[in-house]
């Protein structure tokens, strides 16, 4: 059995509940968003601080 027909009996099988397939992917890419993001305004947090700018509506933005 090739990969190919793995892969399709395996969405054949999620094809069953839709809804919660659909769920934990949405879920997964909230989580991929967070992991994206987080760096991102940790730099900025550290910007502002180091500029002494406004650092709380950047911790309001991560929190």
């Amino acid at each position: 059995m090739s990969l190919l027909q793995i892969y399709w009996r395996a969405l054949g099988y999620l094809a069953a509940d839709k809804k919660r397939v659909a769920l934990i992917c949405g879920a997964n890419v909230a989580l991929a968003a967070i992991a994206i993001l987080e760096p991102i305004l940790l730099g900025r947090v550290i910007g502002a601080i180091s500029e002494k700018g406004a650092v709380f509506s950047t911790l309001a933005v991560w929190a």
